[in-house]
Formats: C-alpha cells, sequence, structure tokens
C-alpha cells in the first residue's frame, strides 16, 4: 500500500477540528471487525487510528476514496493496537 498524507492534531473531536501540529507520510493498516474496518498508522513509535474529516473510515458500505484527502490522527490518543 502506499503512503498516505495525514494531518497530526491536538484537541481534534472525532470529525476534524483541532489545531495542525505536523504533516505526515505514512503507510495505513487496516484490522476487520465484522464489516467495519479500523485504519491505524505509526507515529513517533506508536500506534494511532487513522480518521478522516469526510466520514467514517471503517463504514464498507459509505466510504470512498474522497475520504483519503482529510485523514488525520490525534496525537493525544494512542490506541493499544499493536503494530
Amino acid at each position: 500500500m502506499k503512503k498516505q498524507t495525514i494531518a497530526v492534531r491536538i484537541g481534534a473531536s472525532l470529525f476534524g477540528g483541532g489545531q495542525t501540529i505536523e504533516t505526515i507520510s505514512r503507510r495505513v493498516y487496516c484490522d476487520t471487525l465484522g464489516n467495519f474496518n479500523r485504519l491505524a498508522c505509526r507515529y513517533k513509535g506508536k500506534t494511532y487510528l487513522v480518521q478522516s474529516e469526510a466520514g467514517d473510515l471503517g463504514d464498507p458500505f459509505r466510504a470512498n476514496e474522497s475520504y483519503l484527502a482529510t485523514l488525520f490522527i490525534q496525537s493525544e490518543k494512542p490506541c493499544a493496537w499493536n503494530l
């Protein structure tokens, strides 16, 4: 999978907002839970869930390629999923 451009934010809510402190280029990894997928990437040695301002990336019935244009992670919320 090719690298995606991801904004690193502080104080972001579920669908956007917050202050962008850095923009990174990372590979995004996927894990399946039933019909839904969660996406994650590594940043400074920790794993973070990747989200999109355009909508829920994990919903395979609604998500499309346009969601990839507005990817971000919440830098204060690393997840327990270990890559």
